[in-house]
């Protein structure tokens, strides 16, 4: 049983070995706070090691500077560059899918109290063999297909074979299926990686993913967003803060995985802001941007205002 100081008890223990606060059986999202409870898992996943998660990044965004760096010099002596546009683009997906599957991994061995090596962040990501392999396929061929529907809308707009209602349409339907569609996938690679339910088949490895994100859609969107603000942050650390916010924030996800799967059991910190609240809060704040751009963009650019909004009339 996991204690919100993040020690991790046997599973009848009643007090935490290490802080000696007392354990709370059974607690469910129903019976509580949900906001207090992302916020208790957090807690835990903070004092969870994660150096070595930090350190196969920084390897992986190393080698792949390198190789961006090899396309684009290959790209300089080459008159048409579709095809190495394209390889790069690929090689970034490839890229994406092995730091997601392979932090997901150790992260699982990280939360059920198991030392993992740096050796080990890599090597686990194909640790269950073959549904661990059909699982880094499925999320490749997702983020591809989806960014070449982008590209074709993109294409068809561009070249005036659909206007700007289509366009937008467009976007709202992807972003509709991506909030559908994204937190079941990533459900289902934890079920592909998770060593307790590795005897269940592909299929019902899948069903299992679209199960848990029917029901948990809103906690995974709202631990996801809560961590908005430290993404935002590591860009101004040109990086840097990656290195130690994504291993937090997939440390927090594998958290609220297990706690959804009954392994978890936690005492809420206090009752914290639901997760519709903070749902809520974030599309408030993308509707506003997009409303300031949007009226940006309608500033008249010359020197005498009245002769654009008389243009208008």
């Amino acid at each position: 049983m996991l204690c919100s100081c993040g020690f991790k008890n046997p599973e009848k223990a009643r007090f935490c070995q290490e802080c000696g606060q007392k354990l709370i059986e059974n607690i469910t999202f129903e019976e509580t706070n949900p906001g207090g409870i992302r916020k208790t898992l957090k807690s835990a996943a903070r004092l969870m090691p994660k150096k070595n998660l930090g350190l196969n990044l920084l390897i992986v965004v190393i080698i792949t500077i390198l190789m961006l760096i090899i396309f684009s010099l290959i790209s300089e002596n080459m008159q048409d560059d579709t095809i190495i546009s394209i390889t790069a683009a690929g090689f970034c997906l490839l890229v994406i899918t092995f730091v997601n599957q392979s932090f997901i991994s150790s992260a699982l061995n990280i939360s059920r109290g198991n030392k993992v090596t740096f050796k080990e962040t890599f090597t686990n990501t194909f640790k269950n063999g073959r549904k661990s392999v059909l699982s880094f396929i499925i999320y490749f061929l997702y983020f591809a297909l989806m960014l070449l529907i982008i590209y074709l809308i993109d294409y068809l707009y561009l070249n005036n074979y659909i206007n700007d209602l289509c366009l937008t349409l467009s976007v709202i339907i992807i972003i509709i299926l991506n909030f559908y569609l994204y937190p079941a996938i990533q459900f289902y690679i934890y079920e592909s990686a998770n060593q307790e339910v590795r005897d269940e088949n592909v299929m019902t490895l899948i069903k299992n993913g679209f199960r848990l994100a029917h029901k948990h859609r809103i906690e995974y969107y709202a631990m996801v967003i809560s961590f908005y603000g430290w993404f935002i942050l590591s860009i101004f650390t040109f990086g840097i803060l990656y290195l130690w916010s994504l291993p937090y924030a997939y440390e927090s996800l594998t958290n609220l995985y297990l706690h959804i799967k009954g392994e978890v059991k936690v005492k809420p910190l206090s009752t914290g802001i639901t997760n519709d609240a903070v749902i809520g809060i974030f599309a408030g704040v993308i509707i506003a941007l997009v409303l300031i751009i949007s009226n940006q963009e309608e500033t008249p650019i010359n020197n005498n205002p009245y002769d654009y909004y008389i243009s208008k009339l």
